[in-house]
Parts: C-alpha cells; sequence; structure tokens
C-alpha cells in the first residue's frame, strides 16, 4: 500500500445529486457510501501508525541521550532535560508533523462520510418532493371569479334559449 495509506479522496468519490435521475443517485449511493467507509478506515489506520512512529521515534531518541548525554549538549541527565532534548529533536518534529498530517487527512474523511450521510438525507427528501408533485411543470393560476362569471353567463343563455325556444313551439301550436 502507499504511504498514504489510501486516503486520497478521488474524484469517483463525487457527492452531487442530479435530481434528474435520483433512481441512479440512490443506486451510486450505497457504493458511494462503501468507498468513503474504506478511505475512513485507511485514513484511521495511518493515524494509529503515525502516532506509533512517534512513540518510537520518542522512545529511541530517549535511549540514545540516556546513552550518551554529551552527544546531545546535556550535562545532567533528568526525565525533564530528556523530554525537552526528545521535543526539540528533527527527528521528533518530523514524526509529529507527520501524525498532525494523517490526523488532518482522518478529520477531512470523516467529514466526507458526514457529507455523504447528508446526501443520503438529501435524496430522500428529493423523493419526498417528487412523490409530492414539486418537479411538476407550472400552474397556471385559476382567476375563479371569471369562471364563475363564465359558468352563470352560459346557463344564463341556455336558459333563454329553452325559453326563446319554448315561446316558439308555443306560438307554432297555435
Amino acid at each position: 500500500m502507499s504511504k498514504d495509506h489510501g486516503t486520497k479522496i478521488t474524484e469517483d468519490l463525487d457527492l452531487s445529486i442530479d435530481p434528474q435521475q435520483l433512481d441512479v443517485e440512490w443506486l451510486r449511493q450505497p457504493r458511494l457510501m462503501q468507498s468513503l467507509v474504506e478511505v475512513q478506515a485507511n485514513a484511521r489506520m495511518a493515524v494509529g501508525s503515525t502516532k506509533d512512529q512517534l512513540s518510537l521515534v520518542e522512545a529511541d531518541l530517549a535511549q540514545k541521550i540516556r546513552k550518551s548525554p554529551e552527544d546531545f549538549d546535556l550535562e545532567k541527565v533528568t526525565e525533564s532535560s530528556v523530554k525537552e532534548v526528545i521535543l526539540l529533536h528533527e527527528d521528533r518534529q518530523q514524526a509529529a508533523e507527520a501524525l498532525n498530517q494523517a490526523q488532518h487527512s482522518y478529520d477531512v474523511v470523516v467529514g466526507y462520510v458526514r457529507a455523504c450521510e447528508h446526501r443520503k438525507a438529501a435524496l430522500e427528501d428529493l423523493v419526498r418532493l417528487l412523490g409530492q408533485g414539486y418537479f411538476a411543470g407550472p400552474i397556471a393560476p385559476r382567476e375563479i371569479q371569471d369562471e364563475w362569471n363564465t359558468f352563470m353567463e352560459q346557463k344564463q343563455d341556455k336558459a333563454t334559449t329553452k325559453r326563446k325556444v319554448a315561446a316558439q313551439r308555443k306560438r307554432g301550436a297555435k
């Protein structure tokens, strides 16, 4: 495995949603989450590994300091002076920086996992909106008063026509 323990977020881990293809997005969601969880596990392993490496560097330095304090410009070897020399040593600082980088990568991946969980919730909401017809085309507002007036006019026209027909029949029957 590479030095980064596979903690890189790749471009195929796109968290965007195409609302026109909700079925495809739902099919993609489990695979996306699985990929992110694998990256998260690798990042967690990298943090553990770099913590171990930091501990080894510190232990190795402590042994060297106690064995040859003069090499580290120490006149008297005390626990606090050993700790100070270890903290200032370049090897320890590099190991600590590696741990900080690994922790940062892990935190970023945790953020991606949370974002993927939010993505799932967004998909659920989009499907709910789709079921409620939210994405349907626009509906023109109705003018109820105009429709009522038209209805009443048509009703009056029919009544007037019926009266005229009835009057003509009456005249024709005479």
